[in-house]
């Protein structure tokens, strides 16, 4: 936030730039060589980086379920320490739903942080 509010007139300029470039304009294909220029390329690029952080993530939640509910080996989210036994019901439970809430809320946080920036540089106009 420091940075923005030094540099918010470059920020301003810089998106003030962006205001005439729009990918749709541009030519698909390059008409010298015929081959496919980036205004092709970019929608195709955010679909499939859509489809793979998809697929990932769930991925990951369906080995991380299969992982918590077949496993005797009661592992957390965060390899912590705690001061008392956490192998024992129902403490194991509410540590790991601590971990999960936590995990939750830093996610929120890191995606809403960015959000908050990226409107203030826009509404700085």
């Amino acid at each position: 936030m420091l940075l923005i509010r030094f540099r918010r007139d470059a920020m301003v300029r810089m998106l003030r730039l962006t205001d005439a470039f729009i990918w749709e304009d541009l030519p698909t294909t390059d008409p010298v060589t015929r081959s496919m220029t980036m205004a092709t390329w970019i929608p195709r690029i955010q679909k499939l980086a859509t489809i793979i952080s998809t697929t990932g993530v769930a991925y990951h939640v369906v080995q991380t379920t299969i992982r918590f509910t077949t496993n005797d080996d009661r592992t957390f989210v965060f390899g912590t320490w705690y001061p008392f036994d956490t192998t024992k019901s129902p403490t194991y439970e509410l540590v790991h739903i601590s971990q999960v809430n936590r995990l939750l809320s830093g996610g929120f946080k890191l995606c809403a942080l960015q959000c908050v920036i990226g409107m203030r540089i826009r509404h700085s106009e």
